[in-house]
């Protein structure tokens, strides 16, 4: 198990995400318009985003690198793992309570 901790108040630029996770800037622009990542800010020139992005961002490449699937695929992919994540979480809670 992999646990990654971030500073909420922590905000990159477009260019220090591309830079971190070694991605064009074309290809992190696709990756907000399939909903992979958000950004924070209205206009692509305004844009920051959170630590978190990095591993949805890395989760990503690896997604298309290992199973070859594409971005709109990898959009659906990590937003089921994020339910089946919460649903986890649920579950544990209620296992606590009883």
């Amino acid at each position: 198990m992999q646990v990654t901790l971030y500073d909420d108040e922590i905000e990159l630029s477009t260019h220090e995400l591309c830079r971190i996770c070694t991605i064009p800037a074309d290809l992190l622009i696709e990756l907000v318009e399939y909903g992979v990542i958000e950004p924070i800010g209205r206009t692509s020139a305004d844009w920051h985003f959170s630590q978190e992005c990095i591993g949805r961002v890395q989760a990503s490449m690896r997604l298309t690198r290992e199973l070859e699937i594409n971005l709109p695929a990898v959009a659906l992919v990590l937003e089921m793992r994020e339910q089946i994540r919460a649903l986890h979480k649920q579950l544990a809670l209620l296992n606590v309570e009883q």
